[in-house]
């Protein structure tokens, strides 16, 4: 089985201040499509005005990593570039692994799109035939002597961003339905990052994960950061984590969840 790391380098102009945390965390989706699962990130917000910069993860406390442990990885789209930058024609209906810093929602299909103006910073870069080329984007071409080492892997200390750019929040009112509900046990977040995050109600997509299974001892780990601009032009930048377990485990947290409210609800 493959396993995936994935740090990021800050690279970033904007200046940080010390105020109420926008970026609260990550929360995800799910879906069985058959033959596989497609999991989604967003970094939740907690103001709609908040725009996402960038995703990383590398701090002075140690790098970030994405991994998984599900049967052949993070799987690409057959007949594809087999690279994790997304394309201009993808949605989240896609079976793909993609990453991607904003994105918009159709309001018709209901169906998320990344921006396909996401880049991969230096560390994707790979030493190509005739100089360094840039792995996040440059597929795999024998022909041209063109080796991607990372067309299925996601390489230490890589991120991606927008250049000159950030993406707005959006609203996630619509994902109620496939959220995974948010559950800790053994100090391990499950679904989100917290339960803010799992309820945030505005937030930015930032991945799409196409593994084979989940469930089963099968799942994804997450622990990224990410930098937020404030309207007011100051930055906020956190690290969190989480974990994305099978749907049966989603399932039975969301039941709790409900019941839990419930019991609340009764006791008024």
């Amino acid at each position: 089985m493959k396993t995936i790391h994935t740090a990021a380098l800050l690279a970033t102009t904007l200046s940080t201040a010390a105020a109420h945390a926008d970026f609260i965390g990550w929360t995800s989706t799910v879906r069985d499509t058959g033959s596989g699962y497609l999991v989604n990130v967003f970094a939740a917000t907690s103001s709609a005005s908040d725009r996402l910069v960038n995703v990383f993860g590398g701090s002075a406390a140690g790098p970030g990593f994405v991994t998984t442990n599900s049967a052949g990885g993070f799987l690409q789209a057959a007949g594809g570039d087999s690279t994790f930058a997304p394309g201009a024609g993808q949605d989240w209906n896609s079976l793909d692994s993609f990453l991607t810093v904003g994105g918009g929602m159709d309001s018709m299909t209901g169906a998320w799109s990344p921006d396909a103006a996401t880049l991969g910073d230096p560390s994707w870069n790979f030493a190509g035939p005739s100089g360094s080329l840039n792995g996040f984007s440059t597929p795999s071409n024998p022909g041209m002597g063109i080796s991607n080492p990372w067309t299925s892997a996601i390489p230490a200390n890589a991120g991606w961003y927008l250049v000159g750019s950030s993406a707005e929040a959006r609203s996630l009112a619509g994902l109620s339905s496939i959220r995974l509900a948010h559950e800790v046990a053994g100090g391990v977040h499950y679904g989100a990052s917290s339960g803010a995050a799992a309820n945030a109600s505005t937030g930015v997509l930032v991945a799409q994960l196409f593994v084979a299974e989940l469930g089963g001892g099968a799942r994804i780990e997450w622990n990224l950061g990410a930098t937020i601009r404030r309207s007011n032009g100051t930055a906020q930048q956190a690290i969190y984590a989480f974990t994305v377990p099978g749907p049966a485990v989603a399932n039975l947290a969301l039941i709790a969840g409900i019941a839990a409210r419930g019991r609340r609800r009764t006791r008024r």
